[in-house]
């Protein structure tokens, strides 16, 4: 079993709730050539400020508030994880601003996976939880199905993971919950 810890942020509910409508309508997004590129993907990292090429799975998540902002008329402020493409800059803002809670996962909480003690890693939001550790989550960069790399592929999709286990050579760091307020 690993051991992981999950930190609290406030979110704003119409955010929350728009945020994961956006993420959901991703979900099929495909590369065009298998390098992170592609019209999509590319949006995804522009919106923090990379281009073509870069991994792209924290570009997502953030795309996802940043557009539900939008949407929904209201000031970028109100984003809450910082502009990245970094996974492991996303949990460390979470340790550094938000309040650690129980491990509880719940829809809507981001997964935060690591490499080692290195910067690399991985980022799913959880969209259904289910017993024993396991969790259905909408990743980006991440192959279809459960064959291949699964951290780095093809598209956005929809996938099981289990927190309790490793991923690849990855662990689970931990989560990062959104509490609705407003």
């Amino acid at each position: 079993l690993q051991s992981y810890t999950t930190y609290e942020l406030p979110c704003r509910k119409d955010v929350l709730k728009e945020s994961e409508g956006v993420l959901f309508a991703q979900l099929g997004v495909r590369e065009a050539t298998n390098h992170n590129d592609g019209f999509m993907v590319e949006t995804y990292l522009a919106s923090v400020g990379l281009g073509r090429g870069n991994p792209y799975c924290a570009a997502v998540q953030y795309y996802c508030f940043a557009e539900s902002v939008r949407l929904l008329g209201i000031d970028p402020i109100y984003i809450p994880i910082p502009k990245t493409g970094s996974t492991q800059s996303v949990y460390n803002f979470a340790q550094s601003n938000g309040k650690r809670i129980k491990n509880n996962p719940q829809r809507n909480d981001l997964v935060i996976w690591r490499l080692g003690k290195s910067g690399s890693g991985h980022v799913g939001r959880i969209v259904g939880v289910g017993k024993a550790g396991w969790v259905q989550t909408i990743e980006g960069n991440t192959e279809s199905g459960s064959q291949g790399n699964q951290r780095d592929g093809g598209g956005v999709y929809e996938k099981r993971r289990c927190l309790n286990h490793v991923l690849g050579r990855m662990y689970v760091r931990g989560l990062i919950h959104f509490k609705p307020i407003g």
